[in-house]
């Protein structure tokens, strides 16, 4: 019985990490299904970690770009046009 219990709760812990990591990234998941099947895999959820962001100021717009931390590639942008005050 403890087995079976032990074994329920680690099967809860993956399941509520994959959960905390797909719903706490700011991806889409259209983005964060890099091989796009329809169904993000716990391998793709983790990738989720492995990101950062930064800021870019362009002419007409703020973009803040989220990029791989493993080899700087921007994943997914983000812009907002600047207001004119």
């Amino acid at each position: 019985m403890k087995k079976f219990k032990f074994s329920i709760l680690i099967l809860m812990s993956m399941v509520l990490f994959y959960l905390y990591a797909v719903a706490s990234s700011p991806l889409p998941v259209q983005v964060i299904d890099s091989d796009n099947s329809g169904i993000v895999s716990l391998i793709e959820a983790m990738d989720t970690f492995d990101i950062a962001e930064r800021s870019i100021i362009r002419t007409t717009e703020n973009c803040t770009q989220y990029y791989w931390l493993k080899d700087g590639l921007t994943v997914h942008e983000v812009c907002v046009a600047k207001s004119s005050n």
